[in-house]
């Protein structure tokens, strides 16, 4: 397993432990956060996280927001003049 990908795991478990729900992002397949409606009831589970890293080489993360997942995402842009 490369570097990128065993960091991208370790970094998954550590959301998980935050109570997050990591998806893994793989732009060149189109992979996207709405590409895993099935999992945002339940989360995806870790296994299925970690064979998408290996087999896909996802090379980041996004977590599921909403008030659903008690996670909030802000948005903050710089002032434009």
């Amino acid at each position: 397993m490369s570097p990128a990908a065993a960091a991208c795991i370790a970094e998954a478990t550590r959301l998980r432990k935050l109570s997050l729900s990591p998806i893994p992002i793989v732009r060149r397949i189109g992979y996207c956060p709405i590409s895993y409606g099935q999992f945002r009831e339940c989360g995806m589970p870790a296994e299925v996280f970690e064979e998408i890293v290996r087999t896909k080489h996802a090379h980041g993360i996004q977590c599921f927001t909403s008030a659903g997942w008690d996670n909030v995402t802000i948005d903050v842009d710089g002032r434009r003049p």
